[in-house]
């Protein structure tokens, strides 16, 4: 079973290289989702997150960190990120940093349109002392030896990556588009005398949300509320739709997901978070109906630190994107 397991794992490290890790709490990692969300707040905020899918196969686990503000004077946001992705209990990770810039445009009765852009670099890592490969394995009892594969000449590959984005904010309505690697980098290990160049495709995201007021809150008081979302990711041949809300009771948070990846039904997630003046802490599970359900769904963790709490007074941000914040 280790060795049924390895080889899947083997096969997860190879698609890595075409598809970026999407958290099912997409909300809680907006510049992962789409540039023009950075400087939603005035003051500055901070995401953490962690991601392990199918543990029981030891397959990815993915950090992630941010900051971001908004700067009045220069009508604008900064932004900065980063990531790593183990995939195969580490034979392969993927670390990235990006800087982000956003500019948003005031619009007639409280709507703006908001664009975003992100630069930074991606550096690929693989251990080759980690593979397995069929040469090496002794059909009769499973035992290994030594492989004959020659591993590529640089285990290390750094990349320059590029994407951009847009929103269009109202009270309670946001819609935007988001485009990740623009440039499609070649990360490949092998070298092109072999006929292999992989490029990263591209990722474009469409997303949309609504925020709905069931009691409305005051200065001193939280409301309650309800935010139904939209999000649909393409990448190469990979196809991803996510549906659902969450229900802000009084800064206890409930919600569901649905998750359909290309042509099939994959998972529906359940979330629940807490907020508590500036925080707000969130866990969520996926599980699987596709047929991989056996390799354990998927578990994320989650921690943003609003300082915009700390203000003088409770800012009233006039727009929908409370559950970004």
């Amino acid at each position: 079973m280790r060795i049924v397991l390895l080889f899947f794992v083997l096969l997860l490290t190879k698609s890595v290289q075409a598809q970026d890790p999407i958290y099912s709490q997409f909300f809680s990692t907006p510049l992962e989702i789409n540039p023009a969300f950075v400087g939603i707040t005035y003051l500055p905020k901070f995401h953490l997150n962690y991601r392990n899918q199918w543990p029981q196969a030891n397959a990815y686990q993915t950090y992630t960190a941010s900051y971001d503000q908004y700067f009045s004077s220069i009508k604008s946001g900064v932004g900065l990120s980063i990531q790593v992705d183990n995939s195969g209990g580490g034979i392969l990770q993927r670390s990235k940093a990006n800087l982000t810039y956003g500019y948003t445009v005031r619009l007639r009765n409280k709507r703006q349109m908001k664009f975003g852009l992100e630069g930074g670099v991606i550096q690929n890592r693989l251990d080759w002392n980690k593979l397995v490969f069929l040469d090496q394995i002794n059909p009769v009892d499973g035992s290994t030896t030594p492989t004959n594969e020659l591993a590529p000449n640089d285990l290390t590959k750094t990349i320059l990556d590029f994407g951009a984005g847009f929103l269009f904010v109202t009270e309670d309505f946001y819609v935007g588009f988001g485009v990740k690697h623009i440039n499609t980098p070649a990360e490949n290990f092998i070298t092109r005398e072999n006929e292999i160049n992989n490029k990263l495709p591209m990722r474009m995201t469409f997303h949309a949300g609504y925020q709905y007021e069931i009691v409305e809150g005051s200065k001193y008081r939280k409301g309650i509320s309800i935010s139904p979302s939209l999000l649909i990711a393409n990448q190469g041949k990979f196809n991803q739709l996510n549906l659902g809300a969450i229900m802000d009771y009084k800064s206890i948070l409930v919600g569901a997901h649905y998750r359909h990846t290309s042509e099939n039904p994959d998972a529906i997630i359940g979330y629940l978070g807490y907020e508590y003046q500036m925080y707000t802490v969130g866990y969520s599970y996926d599980y699987n109906i596709s047929e991989i359900a056996g390799l354990g769904g998927a578990h994320e963790l989650s921690l943003t630190i609003n300082l915009d709490y700390n203000a003088g007074e409770r800012i009233n941000y006039n727009d929908c994107f409370e559950l970004f914040r």
